[in-house]
C-alpha cells in the first residue's frame, strides 16, 4: 500500500509527532504510546500505539475502498453486528465503518460512495477531558456519515474548541502516489480543514 509512515515504535525525529498528555508519572508523552496499558507492554499492543500520518491514512482509505478483495473487506463488513474486527459499523442499509482513538482521532470510511474522514488530533493536550473537541469530532462524523453517526444530542456549540486538529473530507479516488494527499476536494466542507471553531455543519442543516 506504500504506507511509509505508520507503525509501532517507529524510530524517527521526536519533532514528527504530535505531543499528548502531560503527565505525573511520565512527564509530557511525547513521541510514545499515550496509552497506560500499551505503555507497560513496551509500546506493542493489538488496542493503542500505531502512530500514521495524514497521507498514510488516505493511502490506507483508497486501498481498503477500491483494491481491497472480498475476502480482506468482509473481515470487516458483518450484516449481524455493529462491532467488527477493529471498527465499528453502521448502520443497517448504509455501509460506514468508524474507528476513534482515546487521544482524539478518528477514521471513517463510507463503503457505498468511496469516501473518506480521517481525522487526527491531539485532544488530551495538555490534559484530557476537552469534551468540546469531543463533541467536535461527533458533530465532523455525523456531518460526513450523513446522520449515521447516531448521538442522542444533534447540535453542539464548539465555539471555544480549537484543537491541534485537521479534518478532512475526501474522495480517496483523488488520492494517487505521485500526489500524495493534494487533490482533496478543496471546495466540500471546507471549513473543516485545520478546524479552528464553530463547524459548519453543511447544506440543509
Amino acid at each position: 500500500m506504500g504506507m511509509r509512515e505508520t507503525g509501532f515504535l517507529l524510530k524517527v525525529k521526536r519533532d514528527n509527532f504530535v505531543k499528548t498528555e502531560i503527565t505525573k508519572e511520565r512527564g509530557q508523552v511525547w513521541g510514545n504510546v499515550h496509552d497506560e496499558t500499551a505503555w507497560q507492554m513496551g509500546g506493542l499492543a493489538g488496542h493503542a500505539g500505531l502512530f500514521s500520518t495524514l497521507d498514510d491514512l488516505a493511502r490506507f482509505s483508497s486501498f481498503y475502498l477500491t483494491t481491497a478483495s472480498p475476502l480482506v473487506a468482509g473481515l470487516f463488513d458483518y450484516d449481524c453486528f455493529e462491532r467488527t474486527l477493529a471498527w465499528i459499523r453502521w448502520q443497517k442499509g448504509r455501509r460506514f465503518l468508524w474507528h476513534s482513538g482515546f487521544t482524539g482521532p478518528g477514521l471513517g470510511l463510507d463503503l457505498e460512495n468511496g469516501r473518506a474522514l480521517v481525522i487526527l488530533a491531539s485532544s488530551v493536550y495538555p490534559k484530557r477531558g476537552n469534551e468540546a473537541w469531543l463533541l467536535a469530532r461527533r458533530q465532523a462524523a455525523n456531518t460526513f456519515f450523513g446522520g449515521g453517526y447516531r448521538e442522542e444530542k444533534q447540535e453542539y456549540i464548539v465555539d471555544k474548541c480549537k484543537p491541534c486538529c485537521k479534518i478532512v473530507f475526501a474522495k480517496v479516488t483523488d488520492v494517487n502516489e505521485e500526489e500524495g494527499n493534494e487533490r482533496r476536494l478543496p471546495d466540500f466542507r471546507r471549513g473543516m480543514a485545520g478546524y479552528a471553531g464553530r463547524l459548519d455543519p453543511g447544506p440543509g442543516k
